[in-house]
């Protein structure tokens, strides 16, 4: 995947663990070690203002040691510092740093935990729909349907498309069929599966054509596995996408001229869309 690590929030806390070891602090509290980064920098500073040589014990192999800018004295070091993301899995990770002074030693634990993903409600005349949101494997895709949302784009268009078995899909089209228009985003195809409640991304058969379109699925559907960009799931009102998946629609006898295929025959809205959940963007 091209985004190997999820967003982390790092803190540091100094806990003595020798007669005389010097208090330390760090000037860093929030670190983002997510999405093109491997690795992230500490400033470490005795808190005493003493001189003293800091260094890093040998046992602490995945840490290096550089002078900060150049040099600012004996006081201060950097620590590059490398977390790999199935060190992550459990949501909280605990290194410990082990570092030696003149003053004594010290034992510097180091926590990262997940930043929670986004969370999205989707209001519709049948239900609510509660979504969470994968900016670890489609950032671009997180980034883009939650500024949709911001902006109030998807606020009262309909399902448009609705397969028993197989999936709903909205986003796109008011119920005048009117389509609006969005911007197309690039494909981010990754190891997601299409289960239920999966959220991906319609397109067209350019693989870049993503713009607006969604559908959840409503059952397994392995055929599109990494050939759409999967970008969330349900979490809540798994019955409500169901109920939706069972509604009347444009085909068979019931084919209405009038109506796209696969169309409920009586439009099925999304009221509103609101982010409960929110995360930071890329700068």
């Amino acid at each position: 995947m091209q985004y190997l690590k999820p967003f982390v929030i790092l803190f540091l806390v100094a806990v003595l663990s020798g007669c005389g070891g010097p208090e330390l602090y760090v000037s860093k509290d929030k670190i983002d070690m997510g999405r093109t980064r491997s690795q992230e920098t500490f400033k470490l500073t005795n808190s005493g203002g003493d001189k003293l040589n800091w260094r890093i014990t040998d046992d602490a192999e995945w840490i290096h040691v550089k002078p900060f800018g150049g040099r600012t004295g004996d006081d201060t070091i950097l620590v590059m510092v490398t977390i790999e993301r199935n060190k992550l899995e459990a949501q909280k990770y605990e290194q410990k740093i082990n570092v030696s002074s003149d003053g004594g030693d010290t034992t510097i634990i180091l926590t990262a935990e997940k930043v929670p993903n986004p969370v999205v409600l989707m209001e519709t005349s049948m239900g609510d729909i509660k979504l969470e949101l994968f900016p670890e494997v489609a950032p671009i895709h997180v980034q883009n349907f939650l500024n949709l949302t911001r902006s109030g784009f998807y606020d009262s268009l309909i399902f448009h498309r609705v397969i028993d078995g197989f999936m709903i899909q909205a986003g796109g089209y008011t119920d005048e069929l009117e389509l609006k228009p969005a911007r197309n985003i690039p494909a981010e195809f990754n190891d997601s599966l299409h289960r239920e409640g999966t959220l991906a991304m319609a397109r067209r058969d350019d693989p870049n054509s993503a713009s607006s379109q969604f559908y959840i699925c409503l059952a397994p559907r392995p055929g599109l596995d990494g050939r759409y960009t999967v970008f969330g799931k349900t979490i809540e009102g798994l019955d409500v996408v169901h109920e939706i998946g069972k509604v009347e629609t444009n085909k068979g006898e019931n084919r209405d001229a009038g109506l796209m295929p696969n169309q409920p025959l009586e439009p099925v809205y999304i009221e509103k869309m609101n982010i409960l959940v929110d995360y930071e963007p890329d700068e």
